[in-house]
């Protein structure tokens, strides 16, 4: 899963929480060699047929919201992906509210992995997600930025463990092990796709 965050163009008004997760059409800064932008349409078919959750700082301790219980609500329009929450009763979302109302938190971050991309070449590589599947919205504290994926994958996997609790836990070395191994794992695919993309034959210079 991966991460992106743009500023909470949000509107606190009795007690519901408002804004864009994503905006169209805008390139992200520089990271890994290229630049991203988001098509219009890119969440349309998610947003129909998935449930999507809202959540603070991508904490499922911290559920603001579902769709499927219609506390969360989306929708494209020309300008981005634009959500409505309706939270909860509860102290965290209380206290939440108050924040943004203050500034303290004003980034929206949306969790999601890629189903559709393109790619321009140039100076700078441009990915377009054309089709993305979602799977949450948050107000957050701190940007997301696309080099968290490891760490956003590490909170899916430890939700997996709570979801199992018949799961054995694993030894430190074993987990180290695995680490090491995604890792190796992460770092092949990264170069095989640098070497489709720019055309350049394995163990060439």
């Amino acid at each position: 899963m991966e991460q992106r965050t743009f500023d909470l163009d949000s509107n606190v008004k009795k007690g519901t929480i408002s804004g864009y997760a994503s905006v169209f059409d805008v390139l992200s800064e520089p990271f890994m060699g290229m630049r991203e932008k988001v098509k219009k349409g890119a969440f349309q078919k998610t947003i129909q047929k998935d449930t999507v959750v809202a959540l603070f700082n991508h904490n499922v301790d911290f559920v603001l919201g579902k769709t499927s219980a219609n506390t969360l609500k989306l929708s494209e329009d020309d300008h981005g992906l634009y959500f409505e929450i309706y939270p909860p009763d509860t102290q965290f979302a209380q206290d939440l509210l108050k924040s943004i109302r203050r500034g303290d938190i004003n980034k929206a971050s949306f969790g999601f992995s890629i189903s559709k991309e393109s790619w321009a070449r140039g100076e700078t590589p441009i990915r377009t997600l054309e089709e993305v599947k979602l799977y949450d919205i948050s107000p957050v504290v701190f940007p997301a930025y696309p080099q968290t994926e490891i760490s956003a994958s590490t909170r899916c996997k430890i939700l997996e463990m709570k979801l199992k609790p018949q799961q054995v836990i694993p030894s430190w070395k074993e987990l180290s092990r695995r680490i090491q191994k995604k890792e190796k794992e992460l770092f092949e695919k990264e170069m095989e796709f640098y070497r489709k993309f720019f055309k350049i034959e394995k163990g060439g210079k």
